[in-house]
C-alpha cells in the first residue's frame, strides 16, 4: 500500500494548474481544495456517499471530499426512486450529494452550491503548506467504491473496486492516447457512470488536464462550449451525440480527437464523423466489472488494441479470460472475439441483452423484470429495434436505438398502455421507456417459455408492415 497524498496521486497539478472551468470561471488546484477542506468542516457522519451532481465541479467536490473522509462511494446504475430505496435499505447512513433538497428531504443530503455560496474566502484563507499536509494520508488501496451493473434479472451485481483501481486505469489510457497536458476534457455523459467515471473525471485528473463542468446534450450546446476559447478539447461522448452533430451540422472547434463508447460505432459514422469535424474518434471497450479494457480508431480499423495492464487468453470452449493486476485480477469477457493475437482482437458481439441510450444502460432482462412485475400486464416484453427500423419515418432520430413493448392484450389496449407507462416511469430511467407499443393477441413464446430472437425479429418485421403501432 502507498500513502500518497492527493496532488502525487492525481495528476501532480501545481497548485496553481486550471482544473476545472466552472460557469465562466477558471478553477485552480488550490481553490477546489480550499473548497474541500472548508466543506469537509460541514459534513456529517455517514458510511456510504452518494454523489448525484451532474455539474462536474461539485461532484469533484464531493469525491474527494468522499476521499478525504475515507467513505465508500456508491455508483448505482440509475438514480430513479425505487433504486435509491433499494440503496438506503442495503447501505445504511447514506449521505447524499445533491441539489434537489426536495426529493430528498426525508434523508440525509447536503447541497454543495447552497453551503459554498456563503463560504467567505477572507475568512478561510490556506497557504500551500496546508494544503497539502491536509491531504497528506490518503490509502487508494481500500475498496471504497460500489458500481454497478445494469441488472439481468431485476437485481443490479454490485462490484467493489479501490480508487487505486481507476488511477491505473487512467494512468494507462492517457499513455495509450498520448494525452497532452494542455488539452481540456467536455463530456456529453454523466459522471456516475462507469465510462464517464473513468474519461471525464479519473483520466483528466491523473493526467493533469482540465475539466468543463458542464454537461451539453444538444450538438449546438456541444459547439458553443467548445467555440468559447482556443483550447484544445477532448471530447467524451456517445454515437448517439456524434450521429446528432453530423446531422444537425454544427462545426466542433478546437478539437483535439473524441472518445466514444456506451454503444458499438460503426466505420460509415466515425469516418464521415472525422472528414466534416477534422478530428479523430478513439472508441473505449470496457465493461463495469473490470473497467477499460481496449481502445481502437473505428475510422480505420476493426481492431482494438489492449491497455498495457490487460492480457487475454482465448479458451477451448471460445470464453476469453482476462487477466489483469487491478483488484478484479480475472475476469471472463462477456463479449464474443476473433482473432485474439498479441491482446489485440476484433469485437463480435455480446453475450448478453445490455442495451445503451444516450450514455446510459440497462439490460432488458431488468427491463423485462419490472414490465411483467405489473398486476395488469398478463404478457409482454421490451424489444430493441435495429438502427434505421423506426416505425415512425418522422422520427427525427430514427436511425438510433429505440425499445419498443409488445403486450399481449385484445381490448382496453390504450388504458393498459398509460398504466404501463405510470408504473414503469416510476422505476426506470426516462430514456429507457418505450416509444411505441404493439399490442398482440400473444407473445412467440417456445416450449420453454423463451423468447427467441429470430421469433422476435419475424414479429417486429410483421408488425412493421401492419403499420399499427401506439405512442
Amino acid at each position: 500500500m502507498k500513502n500518497l497524498t492527493i496532488q502525487s496521486m492525481l495528476g501532480n497539478y501545481s497548485l496553481n494548474s486550471i482544473i476545472v472551468y466552472h460557469k465562466g470561471e477558471a478553477i485552480s488546484f488550490k481553490e477546489l481544495l480550499s473548497d474541500v477542506i472548508y466543506l469537509e468542516q460541514l459534513l456529517p457522519e455517514h458510511l456510504y456517499l452518494l454523489n448525484l451532481y451532474e455539474d462536474r465541479y461539485y461532484f469533484l467536490l464531493g469525491l474527494l471530499l468522499g476521499i478525504k473522509r475515507d467513505s465508500t462511494h456508491l455508483f448505482p446504475s440509475n438514480t430513479t426512486a425505487h433504486t435509491i430505496e433499494h440503496l438506503y435499505a442495503v447501505y445504511p447512513k447514506t449521505l447524499v450529494l445533491t441539489d434537489d433538497a426536495l426529493n430528498y428531504k426525508n434523508k440525509l443530503h447536503l447541497n454543495l452550491e447552497k453551503l459554498l455560496n456563503i463560504k467567505s474566502d477572507k475568512e478561510f484563507l490556506l497557504h500551500d503548506t496546508d494544503i497539502v499536509k491536509y491531504f497528506h494520508n490518503i490509502c487508494f488501496d481500500k475498496l471504497r467504491v460500489i458500481i454497478f451493473t445494469s441488472g439481468s434479472t431485476g437485481k443490479p451485481k454490485a462490484f467493489k473496486k479501490t480508487w487505486g483501481d481507476f488511477i491505473d486505469v487512467a494512468t494507462q489510457l492517457g499513455q495509450q492516447l498520448k494525452l497532452n497536458k494542455d488539452t481540456a476534457i467536455l463530456a456529453t455523459v454523466p459522471a456516475q457512470h462507469m465510462y464517464g467515471l473513468e474519461a471525464s473525471i479519473m483520466m483528466p485528473l491523473v493526467n493533469g488536464l482540465a475539466i468543463h463542468a458542464e454537461r451539453p446534450f444538444y450538438p449546438a450546446d456541444i459547439e458553443t462550449i467548445l467555440s468559447k476559447s482556443l483550447q484544445k478539447k477532448i471530447l467524451i461522448t456517445t454515437p448517439i451525440h456524434l450521429r446528432a452533430c453530423l446531422k444537425t451540422q454544427v462545426n466542433l472547434f478546437n478539437l483535439e480527437f473524441c472518445i466514444s463508447a456506451t454503444a458499438p460505432l460503426n466505420k460509415e459514422l466515425a469516418q464521415s464523423f472525422e472528414k466534416t469535424q477534422q478530428s479523430s474518434i478513439i472508441e473505449i471497450y470496457g465493461c463495469t466489472e473490470v473497467g477499460v479494457i481496449a481502445t481502437r480508431k473505428p475510422a480505420h480499423s476493426e481492431h482494438w488494441y489492449c491497455l498495457n495492464d490487460i492480457e487475454l487468453k482465448q479458451n477451448s470452449d471460445g470464453d476469453v479470460l482476462l487477466l489483469t493486476s487491478r483488484s478484479i485480477q480475472k475476469f471472463i469477457l462477456n463479449d464474443h472475439v476473433s482473432e485474439l493475437k498479441n491482446n489485440t482482437f476484433i469485437l463480435d458481439g455480446r453475450k448478453e441483452d445490455i442495451v445503451n441510450i444516450a450514455g446510459k444502460r440497462c439490460s432488458l432482462s431488468y427491463l423485462n423484470y419490472h414490465l411483467l412485475n405489473i398486476e395488469q400486464v398478463e404478457d409482454a416484453c421490451f424489444y430493441q429495434i435495429d438502427a434505421g427500423q423506426s416505425p415512425d419515418k418522422h422520427d427525427i432520430i430514427g436511425n438510433q436505438q429505440r425499445l419498443v413493448v409488445f403486450v399481449a392484450c385484445k381490448k382496453d389496449c390504450d388504458a393498459l398502455k398509460d398504466l404501463i407507462n405510470k408504473a414503469l416511469a416510476k422505476i426506470i430511467e426516462p430514456v429507457f421507456m418505450p416509444r411505441y407499443y404493439y399490442f398482440i393477441d400473444s407473445l412467440p413464446r417456445n416450449k420453454t417459455g423463451k423468447l427467441l430472437y429470430n421469433d422476435m425479429k419475424e414479429l417486429y418485421q410483421r408488425e412493421l408492415k401492419r403499420k399499427k403501432y401506439s405512442e
